[in-house]
């Protein structure tokens, strides 16, 4: 009489290296690691898959769906595939500045029987830290003139590497980001430049910032562009020279609007000598202080500066104070 018997093999599968890997976690963050079970024998092999670890982790490790004992029969020749699901607390975390990449656990597989035969383990391993980045400055919002740059300063101020990925919404491509994704070790700093183009009308956007690992918030940046025109003119000074006590002399004063859109509204003013330079108007009355509107691409020479006196040699510096439109 001859009995035979069957030795359960079981291999897993996770590159021959002595400890799995779940991948990078911080507090409020989970991840999941999926294991193949191989049953390298010729018959079926009942099992117990068991998850353990200390007190402090105990409630970090399960397998996907709560549990962390499972009971299992393993077919011949046949492939199980476990998922476990990593989670840390705020309070697995000894303080803000700790990073851990140690084991957390093991996973045990036994024959499930009378007995305790171990058929294959091994450890389990996380890299945990604290996600941080942050704004310098605390900036929420950027005020920016039209066709003009503004730089933003991040700094990572976790004990973990991020990925930071920018984006910004926006109506009419106002705004943009010269970089969306970038890199950032614990402890570095990074710059990006906003551009803000010409609007025909005042533009707002949002700067969007995430992280991965994702930290809890989302950084925020509002933008803010307000359609701005500057007066051209086109003289910086008026000059006379050769005139006799009597006559009366004009030079003409342009102003110019470059916006295509918008009105602008100043008012010119003499300061100077006002008692012998006036502006004079196309009706010909003659003020020291006037209202002026020039229309959008439009100029205007309502601007006549007159002088009523004999001068020589003297410059006479006009002086204006303008307000713009909203």
């Amino acid at each position: 009489m001859r009995a035979s018997g069957c030795v359960p093999r079981l291999q897993i599968e996770d590159g021959g290296t002595s400890a799995i890997d779940l991948g990078t976690v911080h507090p409020g963050s989970k991840s999941v690691a999926t294991i193949n079970v191989l049953n390298r024998s010729f018959c079926k092999v009942p099992v117990a898959i068991v998850l353990s670890s200390s007190t402090r982790f105990l409630h970090c490790l399960q397998f996907v769906g709560g549990e962390r004992r499972i009971q299992k029969v393993l077919p011949a020749g046949g492939c199980e595939k476990l998922e476990i699901d990593c989670q840390l607390l705020s309070k697995d975390i000894d303080s803000e500045n700790a990073k851990i990449c140690d084991v957390l656990g093991r996973l045990e597989i036994d024959l499930d029987g009378p007995g305790y035969v171990q058929l294959a383990c091994r450890d389990l391993k996380i890299t945990a830290g604290v996600v941080k980045l942050s704004v310098i400055g605390d900036v929420k919002e950027v005020n920016m003139e039209r066709s003009s740059e503004k730089s933003l300063a991040l700094y990572n101020g976790g004990t973990l590497a991020v990925v930071a990925e920018c984006s910004v919404s926006t109506a009419a491509d106002a705004f943009s980001v010269d970089c969306s994704r970038f890199r950032l070790a614990p402890g570095e700093t990074h710059s990006i430049t906003l551009t803000c183009s010409e609007p025909g009308a005042s533009a707002r956007g949002m700067l969007c910032i995430t992280t991965q690992p994702a930290q809890a918030d989302k950084i925020l940046v509002e933008l803010v562009a307000k359609a701005t025109t500057k007066l051209l003119c086109n003289r910086s000074f008026v000059f006379w020279g050769g005139q006799w006590l009597g006559e009366d002399a004009q030079r003409v004063v342009t102003f110019r609007n470059p916006s295509s859109t918008q009105p602008f509204s100043f008012t010119a003013e003499l300061k100077l000598r006002a008692s012998c330079f006036k502006i004079q108007l196309k009706d010909g009355a003659v003020v020291s202080r006037q209202h002026i509107v020039v229309p959008p691409g439009g100029d205007s020479i309502n601007g006549h500066i007159l002088a009523r006196w004999k001068i020589r040699r003297i410059e006479a510096n006009y002086t204006s104070q303008t307000t713009a439109v909203a």
